[in-house]
């Protein structure tokens, strides 16, 4: 396996057309990238879908494997807001690993 991309200030949003129902959207991620071959230092991106996630660990459907760091502020006080509990172990608990 490559050395996994990280993802820093990241956060997970929702792919899709505003017409489809949220559950079944496809999960992203979204946040600035370290360590990409393809992409400058620092650069913000949004991912492929997630399709796997282990611990810290996320793969998504195009194959790339990203370490995830620091969630994004914003999205903390998004969940803080709406009472999701974060998992720093295990921060994204919407994919199915």
């Amino acid at each position: 396996m490559a050395k996994p991309i990280k993802l820093e200030e990241w956060s997970l949003k929702l792919g899709g057309n505003p017409f489809m129902a949220p559950e079944i959207c496809p999960r992203l991620l979204q946040g600035k990238v370290y360590g990409d071959s393809e992409h400058s230092d620092g650069t913000h991106l949004v991912t492929a879908e997630v399709r796997n996630v282990k611990g810290c660990i996320a793969t998504t459907s195009d194959g790339l494997v990203y370490r995830l760091g620091e969630v994004d502020k914003g999205y903390r006080d998004f969940m803080r807001d709406n009472n999701i509990d974060f998992d720093p172990e295990n921060p994204i608990r919407m994919v199915k690993s």
